[in-house]
């Protein structure tokens, strides 16, 4: 009875020792895996950072961007307005000679006409 009773115990005391081995097994795995767990969320916090520091960086720069095309779009609207207003000038200009040059052409190919004669009708 003693020995059997001894038996019971030892038995007993490797099912514990079997059962605190599972918990301190699945423990270990748990404490594992919410160390990765840790670790991904850093990481992923980090990689979020990084993102949000690299879109706000070309946030402002696009702005910079922005703002330099909107000025150099406003120096070649002035530089275009000038330019326009010479071309239109030389058009003139070109059109003025053109008419000089005809008439003075006309002037010099073209044979004075004879003036008519004017009879006066008392005269004849």
């Amino acid at each position: 009875m003693l020995n059997s009773k001894l038996e019971k115990e030892k038995e007993s005391k490797r099912r514990l020792e079997m059962e605190v081995e599972s918990y301190r097994s699945r423990l270990a795995a748990a404490s594992d895996n919410h160390d990765q767990s840790q670790t991904s969320k850093r990481d992923l916090e980090f990689a979020f950072q990084r993102a949000r520091d690299e879109w706000l960086h070309l946030q402002d720069k696009m702005k910079t961007d922005v703002a330099n095309l909107k000025d150099n779009k406003e120096m070649l609207s002035h530089q275009f307005s000038r330019v326009e207003s010479k071309f239109i000038n030389l058009e003139i200009k070109l059109h003025h000679t053109r008419f000089s040059q005809r008439k003075d052409f006309d002037i010099r190919t073209c044979p004075e006409r004879p003036k008519p004669n004017r009879v006066s009708k008392a005269g004849n």
